[in-house]
């Protein structure tokens, strides 16, 4: 039969310091430690708007102090700082926070944490205040001194004159303006015609025909055939020619080839004599060309022959124009 085994005394003892070392071993290894200290507020009742002051103060060893404050929806915290001095070889922080409240009402601020950092021992020790309450209260109001009353009614404004002065001074502004602008308007209607002396009426623009021939004399006078100037001869003509059909029949000759003017004609042949008149355009507007871009030298003989053929052009078509417009007019 086995007994139960009981341990020794000794082993007990040895097994609680063994337990203890270890505790005491893990915490002076770790790196973090957590303390609580005291802090005072300046009052414990303000009232609504005031301000109240939260202080403490603690030993330090690290470094760096990095204070982190909750915040809340009754509390404004209007600033806060620390510092760190030297005392008796000591370092000793000093933080204080400015806090104010515009409800009226039981407050707490609420635990504040302070990180110490020590970097030298790559430690980190934390801190936590206490919360401490305080009362918001409303300013007292002396109803033996002063004596609650209604709201004044809207004050009501006399009219007067000076109002609507500007307004009168507009309207009278417009009434001398319309009857000026009344006046001027009926002189004018009864004015006095200029003298005929200083009158003078446009003279008749000639017709396009008699401008056209009378540029074809010009163009005659000026020899340029016998001096060699081919090329300018023929495009003052061609020119001549082209004004006189856009004036006379709305062709816009200027901007059109040979054939675009000859197929232009064509449609409104009743305008020109008869199909000889229009053979007659074609071979002055063709030697032109051929001049002017085929380096052709026609001899004198042809110069005069298109020239010639360019007035009849003109006169031919100028009568068919006016037989035209008296059978119109008879019509």
């Amino acid at each position: 039969m086995f007994l139960p085994y009981k341990p020794h005394k000794t082993a007990l003892r040895l097994t609680k310091h063994i337990i203890i070392l270890l505790i005491v071993a893990f915490i002076s290894s770790s790196n973090v430690f957590a303390q609580r200290i005291k802090v005072e507020i300046s009052k414990d009742t303000i009232y609504i708007g005031q301000r109240i002051t939260l202080s403490f103060s603690l030993p330090v060893t690290g470094d760096a102090l990095d204070p982190v404050v909750a915040p809340t929806d009754t509390l404004e915290m209007l600033s806060a700082s620390h510092n760190i001095i030297k005392q008796n070889d000591k370092s000793i922080a000093r933080f204080e926070a400015i806090f104010t409240s515009f409800i009226e009402g039981r407050h707490s601020i609420p635990s504040l944490t302070i990180i110490e950092m020590d970097s030298a021992r790559n430690k980190e020790r934390k801190y936590y205040t206490d919360s401490i309450n305080f009362v918001v209260a409303a300013y007292p109001v002396d109803t033996a001194k002063i004596e609650p009353k209604d709201i004044k009614p809207i004050l009501e404004e006399k009219f007067t004159i000076s109002e609507i002065a500007p307004l009168l001074w507009a309207l009278l502004g417009l009434i001398a303006v319309s009857v000026g602008v009344f006046f001027l308007i009926r002189y004018l209607k009864h004015k006095q015609p200029l003298p005929h002396s200083r009158y003078k009426k446009p003279e008749p623009k000639e017709p396009a025909d008699v401008r056209a021939l009378k540029a074809l004399e010009d163009l005659k006078s000026k020899h340029l055939s016998e001096q060699g100037q081919k090329k300018s001869y023929y495009s003052e003509m061609t020119d001549i020619l082209r004004n006189f059909l856009t004036e006379g029949f709305g062709v816009y000759a200027m901007e059109m080839t040979t054939s675009e003017i000859i197929s232009s004609l064509q449609m409104q042949l009743s305008k020109i004599t008869d199909e000889e008149n229009l053979v007659r355009l074609r071979y002055i507007l063709s030697t032109a060309d051929l001049v002017k871009f085929a380096k052709y030298e026609p001899d004198g003989a042809i110069d005069d022959k298109c020239l010639t053929m360019s007035k009849d052009f003109i006169v031919k078509t100028k009568f068919a124009d006016k037989e035209e417009k008296e059978d119109g007019d008879v019509q």
